[in-house]
């Protein structure tokens, strides 16, 4: 059973919000946002189970506007079933990140963040509870570390579970970056994860770009990741991008938490190598139109190209999209017609959007050739510190007979 990480989730965040608020004349100088985001879904599949889970987002950040040293910040989520429940229980919830910054620097060129946070650089990519430091030694070479106590592990105990690694980078002028990283995971005192890895950044020349990473999974003595872009600006309104990735399914999600992403949810042994290029180019400011190709070849599943072309164009003052796609592949949910058109309209504080994309399958799955999307967006400015959106989508797929959703957002953000 999954711990709960913080009851009455809400309770506690609108309290810490209201002790901020209070102190922040003394504390924070002071820049102070919050967030709202209530979410309804309401969905069928294929086997007559509905679902109706309704979702409270809410985030708090408060920020020394005026060049001081001290941030602080907190997000959670409660969610509860009002039909079936998904979960062991109707009502779950979560503090996804509560943590203090402090920078006592003006660049930020060193930054210390305690508490509940994200952590990302090089292999990282981690929530956890504990202390990270981000130190930019000099204008080529800089560090990062930290240490904690990992959130994923927390479906079974915390009893000696923890974490720790670092990164640190060289750059070479403008024209170039090198960093190492290393993550070091234990869960009930056992090794759980190791992993090393390089990522670089190199812009040699004005026309060329490139980036990308490789990750080694130490534990299972394999590589899990390879993973680069190359982008060239042969012409001034030209781009052409290229990109290739592999990964080892056994060693990228040897450890893991959630099924979906095990081994033996996509079969063992199983590797997928991704390759293909992007060409976009701007006829004028409002016209621009791109082409693009992808593949995919897994090692027991079966391979699978993904192509197509798309144009965006201003006409009397409204952003819009039109793109054709076919993805031909080996399994038949992969044979399919994709098509998409959207737009956007500002008019003075209101931003409207719509959007459709419609996917016509070559042969039936599960009865339906047809799937589609159908969202719409409302967007307005209360204030000039504060925004509304409202979102509505619906949708059929072959696995769900339908799924609407819809989101509301108040962002409120001012400064003392």
């Amino acid at each position: 059973m999954r711990k709960r990480t913080a009851p009455r989730l809400l309770t506690v965040l609108f309290l810490t919000a209201a002790t901020c608020l209070f102190f922040s004349g003394a504390v924070f100088a002071a820049g102070i946002e919050v967030t709202s985001s209530t979410y309804l879904q309401t969905r069928e599949n294929s086997r007559d189970e509905k679902y109706a889970p309704l979702f409270e987002y809410l985030t708090l950040g408060f920020t020394d506007a005026k060049g001081g040293t001290l941030d602080f910040y907190a997000a959670g989520w409660v969610r509860y079933d009002l039909r079936s429940i998904r979960y062991d229980k109707r009502e779950r919830d979560e503090l996804t990140y509560a943590y203090l910054s402090y920078h006592p620097f003006r660049d930020k060129r060193l930054v210390v963040n305690a508490g509940r946070h994200m952590v990302f650089g090089g292999v990282a990519s981690e929530l956890f509870d504990g202390l990270s430091v981000r130190w930019e030694v000099s204008p080529r070479n800089g560090l990062s570390v930290y240490g904690g106590v990992p959130v994923e592990t927390e479906t079974d105990t915390r009893r000696s579970d923890y974490l720790y690694g670092g990164r640190v980078y060289h750059r070479f002028g403008r024209t170039a970056e090198v960093g190492l990283s290393y993550l070091k995971e234990e869960n009930d005192g056992n090794s759980y994860r190791e992993e090393t890895g390089i990522d670089l950044w190199a812009f040699p020349a004005r026309w060329i770009e490139l980036q990308g990473q490789s990750f080694y999974n130490t534990l299972t003595d394999g590589w899990l990741d390879h993973s680069y872009s190359l982008r060239l600006f042969p012409a001034k309104n030209l781009v052409v991008t290229g990109i290739y990735s592999y990964t080892d399914f056994d060693d990228a999600f040897s450890a893991t938490t959630l099924s979906a992403f095990s081994p033996d949810f996509w079969g063992r042994n199983e590797r997928m190598v991704k390759a293909g290029g992007t060409v976009d180019y701007t006829i004028r400011p409002a016209v621009a139109v791109s082409a693009d190709y992808r593949t995919y070849n897994y090692k027991t599943l079966g391979d699978a190209a993904y192509y197509g072309a798309g144009l965006t164009a201003t006409l009397f003052d409204i952003r819009t999209g039109l793109s054709l796609h076919r993805m031909d592949g080996d399994a038949e949910n992969l044979k399919y017609l994709e098509t998409r058109a959207y737009a956007i309209k500002v008019i003075d504080r209101l931003k409207l959007a719509f959007d459709v994309i419609n996917i016509h399958y070559d042969e039936a799955v599960n009865g339906l050739s047809n799937a589609y999307y159908l969202s719409g967006t409302a967007g307005y400015k209360l204030k000039d510190y504060a925004t509304a959106w409202l979102n509505l989508e619906y949708g059929k797929t072959p696995d769900y007979r339908y799924d609407i959703r819809g989101l509301f957002r108040l962002a409120v953000a001012f400064k003392k």
